[in-house]
Protein backbone atom coordinates (compact mmCIF):
# COMPACT_ATOMS: atom_id res chain seq x y z
CA UNK A 1 0.00 0.00 0.00
CA UNK A 2 1.09 3.47 -0.79
CA UNK A 3 -0.24 6.32 1.01
CA UNK A 4 -0.79 10.08 0.20
CA UNK A 5 -1.69 12.68 2.45
CA UNK A 6 -2.81 15.90 0.41
CA UNK A 7 -3.89 18.84 2.35
CA UNK A 8 -4.02 22.90 1.97
CA UNK A 9 -1.14 24.10 3.91
CA UNK A 10 1.28 22.34 5.54
CA UNK A 11 -0.97 19.79 7.39
CA UNK A 12 0.32 16.77 5.48
CA UNK A 13 3.61 17.50 6.42
CA UNK A 14 2.93 17.80 10.03
CA UNK A 15 0.51 14.63 9.81
CA UNK A 16 3.09 12.65 8.45
CA UNK A 17 5.67 13.61 10.98
CA UNK A 18 3.41 12.54 13.07
CA UNK A 19 2.68 9.28 12.33
CA UNK A 20 6.58 8.59 11.62
CA UNK A 21 7.29 10.06 15.75
CA UNK A 22 4.44 7.22 16.73
CA UNK A 23 5.90 4.18 13.89
CA UNK A 24 9.16 5.25 12.49
CA UNK A 25 9.82 6.26 8.77
CA UNK A 26 7.82 5.02 6.65
CA UNK A 27 8.79 4.95 2.81
CA UNK A 28 5.42 4.64 1.42
CA UNK A 29 3.84 7.73 3.29
CA UNK A 30 3.92 10.76 1.08
CA UNK A 31 2.83 14.74 1.65
CA UNK A 32 1.55 16.80 -0.70
CA UNK A 33 1.57 20.16 0.99
CA UNK A 34 -0.92 22.33 -1.75
CA UNK A 35 -0.97 26.22 -1.71
CA UNK A 36 2.29 26.73 -0.12
CA UNK A 37 5.07 29.37 -0.97
CA UNK A 38 7.16 27.74 -2.86
CA UNK A 39 5.81 24.08 -3.64
CA UNK A 40 3.34 23.51 -6.54
CA UNK A 41 2.42 20.47 -8.25
CA UNK A 42 1.91 20.43 -11.99
CA UNK A 43 -0.24 17.88 -13.85
CA UNK A 44 2.36 15.71 -14.99
CA UNK A 45 4.02 15.42 -11.62
CA UNK A 46 0.76 14.16 -10.34
CA UNK A 47 -0.35 12.26 -13.21
CA UNK A 48 2.98 10.35 -12.29
CA UNK A 49 2.09 9.36 -8.74
CA UNK A 50 -1.42 7.53 -10.54
CA UNK A 51 0.72 5.76 -13.55
CA UNK A 52 3.59 4.79 -11.06
CA UNK A 53 0.74 2.05 -9.13
CA UNK A 54 1.63 -1.31 -9.90
CA UNK A 55 -1.02 -3.34 -11.02
CA UNK A 56 -0.43 -5.23 -7.41
CA UNK A 57 -0.90 -2.15 -5.34
CA UNK A 58 -3.19 -0.19 -4.21
CA UNK A 59 -3.00 3.72 -3.17
CA UNK A 60 -4.73 5.76 -0.92
CA UNK A 61 -5.06 9.24 -0.96
CA UNK A 62 -6.24 10.70 1.94
CA UNK A 63 -7.08 14.70 1.53
CA UNK A 64 -8.30 17.14 4.38
CA UNK A 65 -11.83 18.95 2.88
CA UNK A 66 -14.29 16.64 0.72
CA UNK A 67 -14.93 18.46 -2.33
CA UNK A 68 -11.94 20.84 -1.75
CA UNK A 69 -9.68 21.89 -4.23
CA UNK A 70 -7.24 19.82 -3.05
CA UNK A 71 -9.71 16.58 -3.11
CA UNK A 72 -11.11 17.86 -6.80
CA UNK A 73 -7.66 17.26 -8.20
CA UNK A 74 -7.34 13.59 -6.92
CA UNK A 75 -11.10 12.80 -7.85
CA UNK A 76 -10.12 13.85 -11.74
CA UNK A 77 -7.44 12.15 -11.48
CA UNK A 78 -9.37 8.66 -9.92
CA UNK A 79 -11.53 9.21 -13.30
CA UNK A 80 -8.94 8.74 -15.56
CA UNK A 81 -7.07 5.80 -14.05
CA UNK A 82 -10.50 4.16 -12.93
CA UNK A 83 -8.04 0.57 -13.88
CA UNK A 84 -5.92 1.39 -11.06
CA UNK A 85 -6.72 0.02 -7.32
CA UNK A 86 -6.93 3.50 -5.99
CA UNK A 87 -9.05 4.47 -2.72
CA UNK A 88 -9.87 8.45 -2.37
CA UNK A 89 -10.23 9.77 1.41
CA UNK A 90 -11.43 13.16 2.58
CA UNK A 91 -11.67 14.28 6.04
CA UNK A 92 -9.15 13.03 7.78
CA UNK A 93 -7.75 12.59 10.74
CA UNK A 94 -4.88 11.07 13.03
CA UNK A 95 -6.46 8.21 14.13
CA UNK A 96 -7.54 7.09 10.60
CA UNK A 97 -3.88 7.37 9.43
CA UNK A 98 -2.61 5.50 12.12
CA UNK A 99 -5.27 2.59 11.83
CA UNK A 100 -4.52 2.97 7.95
CA UNK A 101 -0.67 2.25 8.68
CA UNK A 102 -1.02 -0.43 11.15
CA UNK A 103 -3.50 -2.54 9.18
CA UNK A 104 -2.74 -6.18 8.78
CA UNK A 105 -5.37 -7.49 6.98
CA UNK A 106 -5.52 -6.61 3.31
CA UNK A 107 -6.77 -3.37 2.59
CA UNK A 108 -10.14 -4.26 0.74
CA UNK A 109 -13.31 -1.54 0.55
CA UNK A 110 -15.13 -3.34 3.68
CA UNK A 111 -11.83 -2.83 5.73
CA UNK A 112 -11.89 0.60 4.49
CA UNK A 113 -15.04 0.63 5.62
CA UNK A 114 -13.87 -0.46 9.18
CA UNK A 115 -11.61 1.90 9.34
CA UNK A 116 -13.72 5.04 8.46
CA UNK A 117 -15.89 3.95 11.05
CA UNK A 118 -13.66 3.47 13.28
CA UNK A 119 -11.80 7.06 12.97
CA UNK A 120 -15.30 8.58 12.94
CA UNK A 121 -15.72 7.78 16.11
CA UNK A 122 -12.42 9.26 16.93
CA UNK A 123 -14.39 12.75 17.20
CA UNK A 124 -15.87 13.19 19.85
CA UNK A 125 -16.60 16.17 23.03
CA UNK A 126 -14.11 15.27 26.09
CA UNK A 127 -16.06 16.30 29.09
CA UNK A 128 -13.40 17.02 31.61
CA UNK A 129 -15.30 19.57 34.10
CA UNK A 130 -16.80 16.42 36.09
CA UNK A 131 -17.03 16.05 39.45
CA UNK A 132 -13.10 14.21 40.68
CA UNK A 133 -14.83 12.05 43.22
CA UNK A 134 -17.24 10.88 40.47
CA UNK A 135 -14.97 9.98 38.36
CA UNK A 136 -11.15 9.90 39.74
CA UNK A 137 -9.69 9.98 35.87
CA UNK A 138 -6.39 12.61 36.88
Amino acid sequence: MKLIIATHGKMAEGLKDTLELIGGPKDNIYAMCFYVEGKSYSDEEIDQIFEDVSEDEHLIICTDIQYGSVNQIFMKRILKYSDKNITLLSGINLPLLLELISCQKEITQDVINEIVESASNQLTQVNCCLEKEEHDFF
